[in-house]
């Protein structure tokens, strides 16, 4: 519909911002040792748009910090398209084709932001980018 296609092009012109903003940042500022992002189409435009066609860094692709919701846009690509069109992008934790959900309970979306901090925390990098969702960051950042 002409609703997604100009949320679709808001969201280009937000990563593009970013991106030069990110650009603007002294050199010490923009290192990053781990880029993580949610298996979402749109966040990984967003990782490419932001850090560039190549990134400084390796690029985790994750379930966990998809968007909570179910709307139109939070139905996924499966897992064989998706990273055929990101092949540089480590998919390694995406393990279904059909990774996402239609419903997700608050209990089980609180359960996955713990599980997302864990694995952060777990992480040896210190400098780690998240590109995620503005529903599961207000969660997860609570």
């Amino acid at each position: 519909s002409s609703g997604i296609n100009a949320e679709y092009g808001v969201g280009i012109e937000q990563a593009t911002a970013l991106g030069e903003k990110f650009r603007d940042l002294k050199e010490e500022e923009r290192k990053v040792d781990l880029i993580i992002t949610s298996c979402m189409k749109r966040t990984l435009m967003t990782t490419e748009h932001v850090f560039g066609a190549v990134p400084p860094c390796p690029v985790i692709v994750s379930t966990l910090p998809i968007e909570n919701g179910d709307g139109n846009c939070n139905y996924g690509t499966p897992l064989s398209e998706i990273s055929a069109q990101f092949p540089g992008y480590d998919f390694s934790l995406v393990t279904e084709e059909e990774w996402w959900t239609t419903e997700e309970s608050h209990e089980h979306l609180l359960e996955r932001c713990q599980a997302f901090r864990d694995f952060l925390l777990a992480r040896p990098e210190k400098r780690i980018a998240v590109v995620s969702h503005g529903r599961f960051l207000t969660v997860f950042t609570g």
